[in-house]
């Protein structure tokens, strides 16, 4: 035997389901610009050398980052031992109204995480 639901129920539900919050992570391996080869022919040619390349990719990165609106951002490869790099994510994302983490590795190769959050109303 089928149940019904009254129009009144229904509404209820919708009421209810907008009021919920919505919760989005993104993760991405945005590959720090010291492993970043740009010439496979000579290994040691690599993105950090070039400030141009790797600020104009990581601002594209944070365009799309700032796009996404996520609650939550986790991105790997991060570039902590890069303080401009890092205070770069921190003005744009924190102008956004996200909080900021980051941890190196624990072998101190020069990368990490950050962890952005925020709860959009």
């Amino acid at each position: 035997m089928g149940r019904t639901i009254s129009k009144t129920q229904v509404y209820a539900m919708q009421e209810n389901q907008q009021q919920l919050p919505c919760i989005s992570c993104t993760t991405f391996n945005i590959l720090a610009p010291i492993y970043k080869r740009l010439n496979h022919e000579d290994e040691s040619c690599r993105e950090s050398e070039y400030r141009g390349c790797w600020l104009a990719r990581n601002n594209r990165i944070l365009d799309w980052l700032l796009f996404e609106k996520s609650s939550i951002i986790c991105l790997q490869e991060f570039w902590v031992g890069n303080e401009e790099l890092v205070n770069l994510y921190e003005k744009r994302l924190g102008d956004a109204g996200y909080v900021h983490f980051k941890l190196g590795r624990t072998n101190n190769r020069g990368d990490g995480m950050l962890f952005s959050l925020t709860v959009f109303v």
